[in-house]
């Protein structure tokens, strides 16, 4: 008698461990687990003021340093103070 092999795809039946944050996709006689990017793929949750960087399995959100980027919109007599997700102006003047 002969018989022939089916490749099972453990992607499509559930039975695969790739964990939260990883694809599955099925290769012949087996599977593989590929790092989804989130940040490339926009489903992260960073907001304004933050930058996605990719991680293994995840992302982090990391503070964008508008005052050292020079992104920040202050008037000419004030300075720039970076804060956890934004920044504000203050005057030259203002005693901290």
């Amino acid at each position: 008698g002969s018989f022939t092999c089916d490749n099972i795809d453990e992607c499509a039946e559930g039975t695969d461990d790739c964990d939260a944050g990883y694809t599955c996709t099925d290769t012949d006689g087996s599977f593989t687990c590929d790092d989804i990017d989130e940040c490339a793929e926009g489903t992260d949750d960073c907001g304004a003021g933050y930058a996605c960087t990719d991680t293994d399995g995840s992302f982090t959100c990391d503070d964008i340093d508008e005052c050292a980027e020079g992104t920040y919109d202050c008037h000419a007599d004030e300075s720039c103070m970076d804060t956890d997700g934004a920044y504000y102006c203050i005057p030259d003047d203002f005693d901290l």
